[in-house]
């Protein structure tokens, strides 16, 4: 499985590059929003071999999230792509949706651009004010719910050796300011099964081509 986030595409362009990847895969396309249709945009891409296995999908926030449950092993498994709000504002409200829209699994993998730190480690140079106040509320209530973990911070976790240590880059004035606000959250049964799941940042301008945007 792979998940995308701000790939920039409209419905009339995801028709046209529906078969990104070249090989078996399906693809569950959400289109980009806003006034010119160009903000944001969702995509799950599943092996197709997974096809029979999934049992659910949606999508949530007016297009910022979507998700979807498989059946994996005997327990229903969900998988979520995330594209936060750039406002405090916007995520308390996506923070609150998630509490009480998401259906039942056994088992949560949470990830995406989620627009926001949790730790001054995740960031170098610029402002290194993290979460704070209500969001920090209800951000601790979403993870407490789901009991879902950054997977960056736990030791145990296998990390492909050229990781990078930071998703987001963005250069101000002569100064380069780097941020980790793309981030994977799961909980404990993701570790159990560490054969079936390699998660990872792939190399995005190896997997995707120019006419999409930066987050996988």
């Amino acid at each position: 499985m792979l998940c995308f986030q701000e790939h920039h595409l409209n419905s009339q362009r995801i028709a046209s590059n529906r078969n990104l990847l070249r090989g078996n895969w399906i693809y569950e396309w959400v289109p980009a929003f806003g006034p010119s249709g160009t903000q944001g945009g969702l995509c799950i891409a599943l092996k197709m071999q997974w096809q029979s296995n999934v049992q659910a999908k949606g999508v949530l926030f007016g297009g910022r999230v979507q998700y979807m449950l498989i059946l994996i092993s005997g327990k229903l498994i969900g998988f979520l792509n995330v594209y936060a709000p750039n406002s405090v504002t916007g995520r308390i409200r996506l923070w609150n949706k998630l509490l009480q829209d998401l259906p039942v699994a056994q088992h949560w993998c949470m990830c995406g651009d989620w627009n926001m730190i949790e730790s001054p480690s995740d960031r170098l140079g610029g402002s290194s004010t993290t979460i704070s106040g209500l969001e920090l509320r209800e951000w601790e209530k979403l993870i407490f719910k789901y009991e879902v973990t950054d997977l960056w911070h736990i030791p145990t976790f296998s990390r492909m050796p050229d990781s990078l240590l930071y998703s987001r880059s963005n250069r101000r004035s002569v100064a380069l300011n780097l941020s980790r606000i793309d981030r994977f959250y799961a909980d404990s049964f993701f570790g159990i099964v560490e054969d079936m799941w390699v998660l990872y940042q792939a190399l995005r301008s190896q997997i995707m081509p120019r006419l999409c945007s930066n987050s996988v």
